[in-house]
């Protein structure tokens, strides 16, 4: 008798990071900048040429926080958080965004620094 074969799965799942949690599903935001959104988006404005756009996205006041880097990686993105607390209007306490690159290791240690929630959006569902 053969014994049972265990089903292999060669796709590795995403884990997020030590400091990032999943947004529970009360925490809702009621005041500005309860939840701020940060995703980052490709801009060719010529043939050849990627920049990464950084949007920050308050949830209750609809306030924007845009910039343009060359590359998406955790040093920017830590450095668009710097900017995104000196240039938002009031207080930020949790900010949310996807399972990006971008958003790990020193982002992490940014948020965690500043005593920020950092919740991740779980990865799409086929």
């Amino acid at each position: 008798m053969e014994p049972p074969r265990l089903a292999v799965s060669a796709r590795r799942r995403p884990r997020p990071g030590p400091y990032a949690v999943g947004k529970p599903k009360e925490y809702l935001a009621s005041q500005p900048g309860e939840i701020v959104q940060v995703d980052t988006l490709d801009l060719r404005p010529l043939p050849g040429v990627v920049l990464k756009q950084f949007t920050a996205h308050d949830v209750v006041s609809r306030w924007h926080v845009l910039e343009v880097h060359t590359r998406a990686t955790p040093t920017t993105a830590g450095d668009f958080l710097h900017s995104l607390h000196k240039r938002m209007p009031f207080p930020i306490r949790a900010i949310q965004v996807d399972g990006g690159s971008e958003f790990k290791a020193q982002f992490e240690a940014a948020c965690q620094q500043r005593g920020l929630q950092l919740f991740v959006l779980p990865p799409p569902l086929p």
